[in-house]
């Protein structure tokens, strides 16, 4: 491994004070999040600082997996373990140019061995996500979860990395140490959350870093606990998280908060690398994260309906008033990981289709169900006419599309902070997944990374968060793939959304509206989607924000001899 000083001490003149300008401001996120340069291409979420350390160790000679875990490892300091965490998980497809191969890597959370009555797992406060579960009372400890992300960062390292692991902690421990300024969407983000983090000791104490009660604008928060344990982590590697110190810290921790971790279940943790899952569609071997990842299911799937609709025919679906219908209606379709609404089984089965889990994908499945779409979503009688991501290119043609989260909102609700580590809270969303797995279990993962290559190169790269992370990928995809629209195309459309509201099984398919942002469309548009059978429910744009999914994307120049010229797009999420 070459040792190399990442630190942004040593940047090049001006870089820093650029990257944190950008940080502080409100830009176009674009703007603000894309660098490029001959040793490669870096889109991410949320952090220009990320994006500016990952470019150095590109310049550095570091690959894409270096690049990649080092600017992970900054957005969640320069973001003070808000929306990510080191206590998080990491989802990553890796395309390896000296093979020609994609490579699957699942770092999802596990369950305890001791969490026996899932069900009763308090439910967390999403309160910013005003359609979502109430919170209730009970003890916050059992709303944590083992999280994969140091350890599955450590494995993409050891198999895909050049840089010494050490080295990829520079910049994120330089910022612990030396204060993260506090920016207008972090304020709001403690005016949310603040009342969470002061129920604990610890909490307070994070909170209370600048003197004030609650930091504003401006303030700069400095993580000294965190400096610590990134510096253990860098010297001792990721077991000091799954069974050095800090480890044992998490236990104690959870325990006395009223969870069941114990130290065996951190020290059971292995991420997992599997095959990918694949389906030619659109001229396009498209891939998408395997076992046991079950996002594949929804992408790709959702890709083979597209192209059974024969949707590259059409304009993209904010111009096209039937292709916005049709892909609300595959992602309604698809939604819900392995399982197909019992609506969607019972008229599939009547025509003689194999609904079983490995028949599912294909041209096959997709053209009977396609073609059972016109009788699924039928009005029925009487009926009216409702994270961060990370994706990098390096100058060899290696890439990484790697997306980590907390998979809830910003810093979760217990309170609960180990080594300077805000603990998330997803326990508290997914007791009805818990309770189907065995204790200690991993919990399946639907952040669906994708990458397209056409002729064994990739030609496009997406990593995706939010609560539309599947329809805002699909139309990404479809516009890309089948439709010939760029990515900034996609990115400046209106955001095709998620609705909660499908899943409600006591509404038929033909009674799930699709959710639009109020004045995002021309009121033509919407009475021709109406018209075309889709009911329609606009939400206030606060409302949207917090449904919409954020993508991180980079279309590939095929030509990979040279430096790769990459359009980068990302499009924003106010929420995870």
């Amino acid at each position: 491994m070459t040792r190399i000083d990442l630190s942004p001490a040593a940047w090049p003149a001006g870089a820093r004070q650029a990257a944190e300008a950008l940080e502080a401001a409100r830009v176009s996120p674009t703007a603000a999040r894309i660098a490029s340069g001959r040793a490669g291409v870096i889109s991410a979420m949320v952090s220009p600082i990320a994006v500016e350390a990952g470019l150095q160790a590109l310049s550095a000679g570091g690959s894409a997996a270096d690049a990649a875990a080092t600017v992970a490892l900054t957005q969640i300091t320069t973001l003070l373990g808000s929306v990510v965490s080191f206590a998080g998980i990491l989802t990553l497809l890796y395309f390896e140019a000296a093979t020609g191969e994609v490579h699957s890597l699942d770092g999802a959370w596990n369950s305890y061995r001791g969490e026996t009555d899932a069900k009763s797992i308090p439910a967390s406060d999403l309160g910013p996500l005003s359609f979502a579960q109430k919170p209730t009372a009970g003890a916050d400890g059992r709303k944590t979860l083992v999280g994969g992300f140091m350890a599955a960062l450590e494995a993409m390292h050891r198999r895909f990395g050049r840089l010494a692991w050490a080295d990829l902690f520079g910049p994120a421990i330089a910022y612990a140490e030396g204060g993260v300024t506090v920016s207008e969407a972090i304020e709001g983000w403690f005016g949310l959350r603040a009342r969470h983090l002061a129920k604990t000791k610890a909490g307070v104490a994070f909170l209370g870093g600048t003197g004030r009660a609650r930091p504003v604008r401006g303030d700069v928060i400095r993580q000294p606990d965190l400096a610590g344990t990134l510096g253990a982590v860098a010297s001792q590697g990721a077991r000091h998280m799954y069974e050095g110190a800090w480890a044992e810290a998490f236990v104690a921790t959870v325990r006395e908060a009223g969870g069941a971790a114990t130290l065996e279940d951190l020290a059971a943790y292995e991420p997992v690398w599997s095959q990918p899952e694949s389906t030619e569609v659109f001229g396009h071997t498209v891939f998408a994260p395997g076992a046991p990842n079950t996002s594949d299911y929804v992408t790709l799937c959702g890709l083979d309906l597209a192209e059974a609709l024969q949707l590259d025919r059409r304009g993209p679906c904010w111009d096209d008033p039937l292709t916005f219908r049709d892909l609300t209606r595959i992602s309604q379709f698809v939604t819900g990981g392995p399982y197909l609404r019992p609506q969607a089984i019972e008229l599939l089965l009547d025509a003689g289709v194999d609904v079983t889990m490995n028949q599912r994908r294909g041209t096959a499945f997709a053209k009977a169900a396609a073609a059972s779409f016109d009788k699924l979503y039928a009005p029925p009688p009487g009926a009216p006419r409702h994270s961060c991501s990370v994706v990098v290119v390096d100058a060899d043609g290696n890439v990484a599309a790697l997306t980590h989260t907390i998979n809830t909102v910003v810093w979760g609700d217990t309170g609960l902070i180990v080594g300077g580590v805000p603990l998330p809270d997803p326990a508290g969303i997914f007791q009805g997944q818990l309770a189907m797995l065995t204790p200690g279990a991993r919990l399946p993962n639907d952040i669906c990374c994708v990458m397209a290559l056409r002729d064994g190169r990739p030609t496009l790269a997406t990593a995706p968060i939010g609560s539309s992370l599947h329809p805002e990928t699909l139309k990404a995809l479809v516009a890309t793939l089948a439709q010939g629209r760029s990515q900034a195309d996609a990115a400046a459309a209106p955001p095709l959304l998620g609705n909660f509201d499908a899943h409600d099984l006591t509404l038929s398919m033909a009674e799930r509206p699709a959710i639009v942002p109020e004045g995002a469309y021309a009121d033509a548009f919407l009475e021709a989607v109406r018209a075309a059978g889709l009911p329609v429910k606009p939400q206030s744009a606060q409302q949207a924000l917090a449904l919409r999914g954020t993508l991180a994307c980079v279309s590939i120049d095929a030509d990979m001899a040279s430096a790769p010229e990459a359009e980068g797009v990302m499009v924003y999420a106010g929420s995870v």
